[in-house]
């Protein structure tokens, strides 16, 4: 486990202000915990956590793709007109022909429409959940790190205009909202245990975790300019203020 100072005090009361710097993400997994002393911790914390997500990102895409069935397909262009026209938009006649088969393709894996909305719901909650959970399990690192790596697994790349679609459908079905607010919920469950490891509990702990989850969301919707500094340095400086409000770096 990466040595950390226990309380601020003892960062406060060095005046050398010796940090823990974590090592370069050319070290292997079962290196990363090894802290060297140098540098500011905050910043080196925040490349040591982008190290690890840039590392299972990888691990995920050198692993073995789940074994694709002609059910998969159904369901994973169900999931594609989702994102680029909402429910209405996956429409039976039209997964056919863009598979390239007949509609009677369609029922030999579903019984109706129905079963394949929920069947696409249920793929979401296995990629966006049990996956990102799995995948920060095996990452390991401490609570905080987890948090963070899980955020980066559902809210970039490939999963986030899924999230989104499903987000947008639950405003007008509430068998779907039932179903997205399962999901939130262990994810916040997830930040609750992250969050609670430095004492953190009751209105504040669920408040940083509420801080913790909209910013992860809103940060994706926000078409906004930051003078002086980029996208990625604010979002760094909101991570460490939920993560670590006492130590957060200031200003520069």
């Amino acid at each position: 486990m990466v040595e950390r100072a226990s309380t601020p005090s003892a960062i406060s009361s060095n005046p050398t202000r010796l940090f823990t710097r974590y090592r370069s993400c050319s070290s292997d997994f079962d290196t990363l915990d090894s802290p060297q002393v140098y540098g500011d911790v905050q910043r080196d914390r925040i490349s040591f956590i982008r190290c690890r997500i840039d590392k299972t990102v990888d691990a995920q895409e050198g692993t073995l793709p789940r074994a694709r069935t002609p059910r998969d397909r159904w369901i994973e262009e169900g999931l594609a007109l989702l994102v680029e026209g909402g429910p209405d938009a996956v429409r039976v006649e039209v997964l056919a022909t863009r598979i390239g088969v007949t509609k009677g393709g369609f029922y030999g894996h579903f019984s109706d429409r129905a079963a394949l909305l929920d069947a696409m719901l249920d793929r979401w909650r296995t990629d966006s959940v049990d996956e990102v959970l799995a995948a920060v399990e095996q990452a390991g690192g401490d609570p905080a790190d987890r948090a963070v790596l899980a955020g980066h697994l559902t809210f970039d790349g490939e999963r986030l205009p899924t999230d989104m679609a499903v987000r947008e459908w639950a405003r007008r079905d509430s068998g779907v909202a039932e179903r997205l607010r399962e999901v939130d919920n262990r994810r916040m469950e997830l930040l609750r245990k992250s969050f609670a490891g430095n004492g953190t509990k009751g209105v504040e702990l669920e408040a940083r975790c509420l801080i913790a989850f909209c910013v992860a969301i809103g940060s994706r919707l926000l078409d906004a300019d930051h003078p002086g500094f980029t996208r990625r340095q604010v979002l760094d400086a909101a991570t460490e203020l939920v993560i670590d409000p006492v130590n957060a770096p200031r200003a520069r």
